[in-house]
């Protein structure tokens, strides 16, 4: 008889990353409501908008400002991604100027960027390239000692990720044309979870859902998603994420 695999961290888990442990079988991609989705995707309490960046209460943080992305650490900082450039900056909530300290990135095309659970690294993703990054943050969350981290799986070298979510095991999840590739946090491929259709592609990845356990895309502009036995962290308590299998 075949038995289900257990559920991540629970009793029989297979500590080794494979498909059966991030994802259950009987709940496949299914369309997901527009307005629930737009809430996972878009972080209403710091807007990008095309005058610059805001607050919730419609507060304008930063005007002037050309930036693609923009997240918030959970508490005094705020990692942006630079319209037109390969630029990465932070914002610190803590200073009264709330100015932006820009560093220029190796990047051929940053996209997304991403928190570990610890908050100890930022990811950033990178849709011209294979190789998505990892960057650590020192003490003030500044990123340093960038790295082309993640090796992904494409159809030809000119690939790369347009998004990327974090899952609480340190765990890191590209939006790429093949679909959503796992990767453990050593940096290898273990997963490609196959796009919601054959056709078209995925643009965008996040958790959403009560316990950050669902998993949400958007492809070919349709948002999708399915129940996954792996979760995110809220980004308000970072948490320690045992060491990845070597």
């Amino acid at each position: 008889m075949v038995r289900p695999p257990a559920a991540i961290e629970s009793p029989g888990w297979e500590t080794r990353a494979n498909v059966w442990s991030l994802i259950d079988q009987a709940n496949d991609w299914e369309r997901a409501d527009a307005e629930t989705a737009a809430a996972v995707f878009e972080d209403d309490r710091f807007v990008v908008t095309p005058n610059g960046i805001r607050e919730s209460d419609g507060r304008m943080l930063l005007p002037n400002v050309s930036a693609t992305r923009a997240l918030w650490d959970g508490r005094d900082r705020i990692y942006v991604l630079e319209a037109g450039t390969s630029r990465l900056g932070v914002i610190d909530l803590a200073e009264d100027s709330r100015s932006i300290r820009w560093q220029d990135t190796p990047l051929s095309a940053p996209s997304a960027l991403a928190l570990s659970p610890d908050h100890g690294q930022l990811i950033v993703s990178d849709s011209g390239s294979r190789h998505q990054w990892s960057f650590q943050l020192d003490a003030d969350g500044q990123p340093v000692n960038g790295e082309p981290f993640f090796r992904l799986e494409t159809l030809d070298d000119a690939g790369g990720a347009t998004g990327v979510a974090t899952d609480s095991t340190g765990g890191v999840l590209f939006a790429t044309a093949l679909g959503v590739q796992v990767c453990e946090g050593i940096g290898r491929v273990t997963v490609i979870l196959n796009p919601p259709q054959p056709s078209g592609v995925t643009t965008s990845v996040a958790f959403g859902g009560e316990n950050l356990d669902r998993l949400y895309v958007l492809h070919d502009g349709d948002a999708w998603s399915r129940r996954m036995r792996i979760h995110a962290v809220p980004v308000e308590h970072p948490v320690m994420p045992d060491s990845p299998p070597l």
